[in-house]
């Protein structure tokens, strides 16, 4: 009976532990479970934000290309008769967020010369500071954007001439306008600073800009080669018939 009775408790004890370890497993399995639905959830949330990011970037986008595609349009309307200059600076100001800026011109010489300005005391009027002069020569002579994020970058050029060139922040790109006349696009004072999305931005209405310019000239070129030929049939009119010389 003692062996009959301990052969069942091995038995029942086997058991016992059977399931003991099932439950363990179960358990485990469990614990897997909701950590992997944790890590889901997770990853869940992280692809929600960066859609909800990608969707915010995607807007600002469009808004920002409708923005220049229109600032464009008025540039390519001013080249024919209005200050192209300043509609270049102000369209950079309202694409980029900066606060303040100058449009400056450098010429084949050398002559420098500030031909359009927002919020920047004393310009365009007065004659450019060595600051403004060096940061123009210093954008053109290097073909590509300038940007200083504080005053620790702005170093290495001469100290601003008046109290209104002491810029928080900086961004300075040339635009090639004409073969004899470069120009220098200067915004400063953005909130937050300025990033890779401005360079773009700027680098794009410069270079609608000498379209613009290039189509105004070749626009006067094409007047001018019309006012030729009519004056030409003109004289050959006077030429062949002395009644209407001096009538053409």
């Amino acid at each position: 009976a003692l062996t009959l009775a301990e052969e069942r408790y091995r038995a029942v004890r086997a058991a016992w532990d059977q399931d003991a370890a099932e439950v363990r497993q179960t358990r485990d399995d469990l614990a897997d479970a909701r950590e992997a639905h944790r890590a889901a959830a997770a990853e869940l949330h992280h692809l929600r934000g960066q859609l909800d990011a990608e969707r915010k970037r995607a807007a600002r986008h469009k808004d920002r290309a409708d923005r220049l595609a229109a600032a464009l349009k008025d540039i390519h309307r001013a080249a024919f008769g209005g200050n192209v200059f300043d509609l270049i600076l102000r369209a950079c100001l309202a694409l980029t967020g900066a606060t303040r800026g100058l449009y400056v011109t450098v010429a084949g010489d050398g002559r420098c010369r500030v031909r359009a300005a927002v919020d920047v005391d004393g310009y365009p009027k007065k004659a450019p500071s060595e600051f403004v002069r060096v940061l123009a020569d210093r954008a053109i002579g290097a073909g590509e954007t300038f940007r200083a994020d504080g005053p620790a970058d702005l170093q290495a050029l001469p100290p601003p001439g008046d109290p209104a060139e002491e810029f928080d922040t900086l961004l300075a790109a040339p635009v090639a306008l004409l073969n004899d006349l470069n120009g220098v696009v200067v915004l400063a004072d953005k909130p937050g600073g300025f990033d890779d999305d401005d360079d773009d931005v700027v680098v794009s209405v410069g270079d609608q800009a000498k379209v613009a310019v290039e189509n105004r000239l070749l626009q006067e070129q094409l007047l001018a080669s019309y006012f030729a030929v009519v004056g030409v049939l003109a004289d050959a009119i006077e030429a062949k018939d002395p009644y209407t010389k001096g009538h053409c």
